[in-house]
């Protein structure tokens, strides 16, 4: 059997239906230029999924791997990446897409250049419902190589540019020599300067990886029950460990333990502010999958240890996402009360200001407006939650025998995340 030129690495667990989805989408791949396969590696799913993938065996060079019980996400595609049979290997989540066009682009480049034994790439965030890009996760200008000394400008070039290592195309057999399982550090960033002792590096603009937004159902549906979702907006102490892991690597033949007082001021700086970068990105993320109370948290984290916020910025950001992050914080109460039938908002001048922020949420839940007076002689009052403008509204109804905790007023509630008021240098 003709060994493949590349390998295409699946992990999956209980997720029939997006299988499918990128089964069939795959099929393609059975005209390009070179030979591939697919292996996925089925992490003792028991929805379907190895019936699934029997169907397409005749349909796509697909290779199955089992195991007898959950071994976890890190394991299963650890497992995948070990079954590999190709000269090269990259991973594809289950849930996304390739650009096989740019992939075959990406494969001549790594032909014709075999000293490169890892080429890495931006991905693209891509809208599901509009089957459209929306940006990629970072930007380059131009091809960047990398020699095998160069580790301390590879280290250099990913912190200035904003590179996050994370889609890329390994040679098999030095993959096979730098994979590790994660413990405490996000791996990408020691994979990537682990592959440098074993040849050149590359750094492309042309990206052949699609990571799906599903928008359609709010959370459930959206990027929250995606891996690489999570991780982005939560692996920020992950980060900073890989990236201490690499810098110690990439200084192990230019500096002596212990680091030089300047150059250790100098490292965590540009640590601190690839950490920032990422939160200001993770915060778009957060508001793309309507997670507002996220975003604002991560953004709040952002302001501490910037240096070039503007009054001008956070008033703009308060305006916008102040409210959202309250209505939502009344939907979390709501949901924490099963027995509540849905959430009132009472005695509001101008609900109708209000309503479009349940919709940006797109809380599953019963929303009712009412007056006050209404809400007071209602004889359901007690099967509900409210969400009031005015303090003095507020005693009225737990006059009415309400319990503290169903009864918000709205600015009391939004006042905890408030920013502002507060001075400002710039």
């Amino acid at each position: 059997m003709n060994r493949p030129l590349l390998s295409i690495c699946i992990p999956t667990y209980q997720r029939v239906a997006l299988l499918k989805e990128l089964l069939e989408s795959l099929l393609p791949v059975n005209e390009l230029t070179f030979a591939v396969e697919l292996v996925v590696s089925d992490n003792a799913s028991t929805d379907g999924t190895a019936e699934l993938l029997e169907r397409y065996q005749a349909r796509l060079p697909l290779r199955v791997l089992r195991q007898r019980s959950n071994v976890g996400i890190a394991a299963n595609t650890i497992a995948a990446f070990r079954g590999a049979r190709g000269t090269y290997t990259l991973y594809l989540a289950d849930d996304d897409r390739l650009d096989l066009a740019a992939l075959e682009r990406c494969m001549g480049h790594l032909v014709d250049k075999p000293e490169v034994v890892c080429l890495q790439v931006p991905w693209v965030l891509w809208d599901a419902a509009s089957d459209s890009e929306m940006h990629p996760f970072y930007r380059l200008d131009e091809t960047v190589l990398f020699a095998p000394e160069q580790g301390l400008d590879c280290i250099n070039f990913v912190l200035g540019s904003s590179v996050f290592p994370e889609v890329a195309i390994y040679r098999t057999e030095v993959l096979a020599r730098i994979l590790l399982y994660p413990r405490g550090v996000y791996v990408g960033f020691v994979m990537l300067l682990r592959a440098l002792r074993y040849g050149s590096v590359c750094f492309s603009p042309d990206s052949y990886y699609r990571s799906l937004v599903r928008s359609q159902g709010g959370l459930a549906g959206g990027t929250e029950g995606q891996e690489g979702h999570r991780q982005a907006v939560s692996y920020f102490d992950r980060y900073r460990g890989a990236l201490e892991v690499a810098l110690l690597s990439a200084l192990q033949n230019l500096a002596p333990l212990p680091l030089p007082s300047d150059l250790r001021a100098q490292a965590d700086r540009m640590i601190n502010d690839f950490v920032v970068m990422r939160m200001r990105l993770a915060v778009g993320l957060c508001i793309s999958a309507r997670r507002f109370g996220a975003a604002h948290e991560l953004q709040q984290r952002s302001l501490l240890w910037r240096g070039d916020v503007t009054a001008a910025e956070v008033q703009e950001w308060e305006r916008q996402l102040i409210g959202l992050v309250g209505v939502e914080a009344a939907v979390e109460v709501l949901d924490s009360l099963p027995d509540k039938r849905g959430l009132v908002l009472c005695g509001f001048t101008d609900p109708d200001g209000v309503l479009p922020a349940f919709e940006a949420l797109e809380a599953n839940c019963e929303v009712e407006v009412r007056d006050e007076a209404t809400a007071l002689r209602a004889a359901d009052r007690r099967e509900y939650v409210y969400l009031v403008e005015r303090a003095e509204s507020r005693q009225r109804l737990l006059e009415s025998g309400l319990p503290p905790g169903h009864v918000m007023e709205f600015q009391a509630l939004i006042a905890p995340f408030r920013i502002l008021p507060r001075s400002f240098s710039q």
